[in-house]
């Protein structure tokens, strides 16, 4: 058994302990040592990613592969939207910013608890603010981004169909794990939920059009200054 001291912060969530010193008293009950299997056909069947080892290393390698591809993907769809939000500023209405925000915890919260709950509930004023403050500038940038890829879809006629959300739950399944169709089926169930996923189908597919259309050139990735102090150490050996 092991005690030890801790002082809650002032804004815990049960207002009689917070900025209270309490002590802990933690119980050992076991002590294990990890014990790694040997790296042979028997481990490679029991991850489930191939029969044979040679199986398993060329399916972890393909996964690596297209987790790069989807992860420069990304960086080049965020870049081509940094750009032309730099050519085409757009205001937001704070008091629409402060009310994007606000639902961003409420769902984080939800999330966390499976509960209805205003998270104003759970934190006090100074955390709820920090968490405001923590979420706006990626909210903001968030909300530029779609207004930004909804008024050029607009502008070009740009339109979903059957095919364009097919493929939109197709890519959502894949994050989420879980079977498209599945997903294709719950999403179609309810007409909000489904306009919901058109809006966002149209979305991807407005920015896919963009990010073909645009001129993507690669570079070198930078290298890391040497620091300073170990730079001089080395000067001064030699």
């Amino acid at each position: 058994t092991v005690t030890t001291s801790i002082q809650l912060p002032e804004d815990f969530p049960i207002a009689e302990l917070a900025d209270q010193d309490v002590e802990l008293e933690i119980k050992i009950k076991s002590v294990k040592k990890r014990v790694l299997p040997e790296i042979d056909d028997e481990f490679a069947a029991d991850t489930g990613k191939g029969q044979t080892l040679i199986e398993l290393r060329a399916n972890v390698r393909e996964e690596i592969v297209h987790g790069l591809a989807h992860q420069a993907q990304h960086m080049a769809e965020d870049s081509l939207v940094e750009r032309l939000l730099a050519q085409n500023p757009i205001e937001l209405p704070p008091l629409f910013v402060l009310e994007q925000i606000d639902n961003r915890i409420s769902q984080q919260f939800q999330q966390m608890t499976g509960q209805q709950i205003d998270p104003r509930m759970i934190a006090g004023n100074d955390s709820f603010d920090g968490m405001r403050e923590d979420l706006r500038e990626n909210v903001e940038q968030q909300l530029k981004s779609e207004f930004l890829l909804m008024a050029i879809a607009e502008k070009e006629g740009i339109q979903v169909n059957d095919a364009d959300l097919t493929a939109f739950f197709e890519h959502q399944s894949m994050h989420m794990e879980v079977d498209a169709k599945t997903l294709e089926r719950f999403y179609r169930q309810d007409q909000s939920r489904l306009q919901q996923a058109a809006g966002s189908a149209l979305l991807e597919k407005t920015l896919g059009i963009l990010l073909g259309e645009a001129k993507i050139v690669d570079v070198d990735w930078p290298e890391e200054e040497e620091d300073s102090e170990d730079a001089a150490a080395a000067g001064e050996e030699e």
